[in-house]
């Protein structure tokens, strides 16, 4: 999937950057013009370029661009770097002189749906071991509640006693 940012928080088959000034070699692109590519397996992803006539995706229905030209590479053989898409017609066949100009930059993310999936493993885990030690702590508690401090009287024998016996609870 693609996303604006890292990591991604929803992951998306595309992303559109929209001109905001210029044209030609000094073409602009709206925010950062950052797009990160997220795969599991870059050998088998295909990253696919394209650039969309927008005065023609205007006049035509919504949903449906129209793409003036396209390039596709294999994720995972892309290297560090600037790198040129040499732009191809719809028929696939290369457009002379028509290149897109791209920074490549590697890196590795974590998978947060098996982090999380851990993560909720080691919850429930320490969850259920919670609820044993609170189990005990009201066990000995109820024990203990029983067994009258010392120096304090016992409520069934109004008389001063140093120590009161389990049996006598």
């Amino acid at each position: 999937g693609v996303s604006h940012k890292l990591p991604p928080v929803e992951s998306k088959p595309s992303i559109t950057l929209h001109a905001t000034w210029g044209n030609g070699l000094d073409t602009h692109f709206e925010g950062s013009g950052c797009v990160h590519c997220v795969a599991a397996e870059p050998m088998h992803a295909v990253l696919r370029v394209a650039v969309v006539d927008e005065a023609a995706a205007a006049g035509a229905s919504l949903g449906s661009d129209q793409e003036v030209a396209y390039d596709t590479c294999v994720l995972g053989v892309l290297r560090e770097g600037y790198r040129v898409f040499q732009l191809r017609s719809l028929r696939g066949t290369r457009i002379d002189s028509c290149y897109l100009l791209c920074h490549v930059a590697l890196g590795s993310q974590v998978n947060a749906w098996v982090d999380q999936q851990q993560a909720v493993a080691t919850l429930s885990h320490t969850v259920s071991e919670c609820r044993a030690r609170i189990g005990d702590l009201e066990a000995a508690l109820e024990a203990a509640s029983c067994v009258p401090t010392v120096g304090a009287p016992h409520p069934s024998n109004a008389r001063s006693s140093q120590t009161e016996s389990a049996e006598d609870c």
